[in-house]
C-alpha cells in the first residue's frame, strides 16, 4: 500500500472521517486546527481523533498539539463527572478512542486518562458506566491497576464496598 501511494503520489484518507481530514489539512495550513464547539466532549473527542490520525500518518508536531489540547481539556472533563458521581458515555467513548487508536507503547493520552479517572475513582465507581468502561476497555483497566500500584498508600475509598 505504501508503496503503491509513493509511486502514484497520492494518500487514500478513504478509511479516515471526513472532518478530521479536514481539520489535518487545516493544521497543514495554519499550523493549528480549531474546535468551534460548546460541547467539552465535542473538544476533547476530536483532540484524541487528531491524535491518532497524526500517529497514524507520522505528523509530530499535530500529534504534541493535539496531546497539549486534549490533557488540558479531559481533566475538566472528568473532574465534572466526578462533582456528579456519575461517568458519562462520552467519556466513555473517548477513553475508548484513545485506547483502540494509539499502540500500547504510546501513553501520551492514556496516561492522561488513566490518571485522571483514578483521581476520582471514588466518585466515578459509583456509575454504572465505570464499571461497563472497565469490562470494555482492558487496557484502561491494566492502567488503573498501575496507576494505583505507583502510590504510598493505597486510596481509602468508602465507595469500594459497593463495587
Amino acid at each position: 500500500m505504501q508503496e503503491q501511494e509513493a509511486e502514484l503520489g497520492q494518500i487514500d484518507l478513504s478509511d479516515d472521517d471526513p472532518e478530521i481530514v479536514r481539520k489535518m489539512l487545516e493544521y497543514f495550513y495554519t499550523l493549528n486546527y480549531t474546535t468551534n464547539y460548546l460541547d467539552a466532549y465535542v473538544r476533547i473527542d476530536i483532540h484524541a481523533q487528531m491524535y491518532a490520525i497524526a500517529d497514524k500518518y507520522e505528523i509530530k508536531a499535530l500529534k504534541t498539539i493535539a496531546a497539549m489540547n486534549f490533557q488540558s481539556e479531559f481533566p475538566h472533563a472528568v473532574e465534572q463527572a466526578a462533582w456528579r458521581s456519575e461517568l458519562p458515555q462520552e467519556i466513555v467513548s473517548i477513553a475508548d478512542i484513545v485506547y483502540t487508536t494509539t499502540p500500547d507503547s504510546d501513553t501520551t493520552l492514556r496516561c492522561t486518562v488513566a490518571t485522571c479517572v483514578w483521581e476520582k475513582v471514588c466518585f466515578l465507581s459509583l456509575s454504572s458506566n465505570f464499571k461497563k468502561m472497565l469490562a470494555q476497555i482492558s487496557d484502561l483497566a491494566f492502567d488503573l491497576v498501575m496507576e494505583a500500584s505507583r502510590l504510598q498508600e493505597p486510596q481509602k475509598c468508602e465507595n469500594m464496598e459497593k463495587w
